[in-house]
């Protein structure tokens, strides 16, 4: 087992370079948070353009292409 030397002053001296970098980290966390957050814009859609269904370019292409299946006759 190890000695366990309850003197605070002591402690602290030997924590400070953990306690700096945790203060570290956390100020570039902030700096990440301040940089990367999304500016304005609508939150709703997050600045994506939303299309509705049934209008986009390729499922009407697909409807004229010539690989469809010709209708059924009776």
């Amino acid at each position: 087992m190890s000695h366990n030397d309850n003197i605070p002053g002591r402690s602290a001296r030997r924590h400070r370079p953990a306690i700096w970098a945790i203060a570290v980290a956390i100020g570039l966390a902030v700096v990440a948070l301040l940089l990367f957050a999304p500016m304005g814009g609508d939150p709703e859609t997050g600045d994506v353009e939303i299309i509705a269904p049934g209008t986009d370019a390729l499922q009407s292409d697909s409807a004229t292409s010539t690989d469809a299946a010709p209708p059924a006759s009776n």
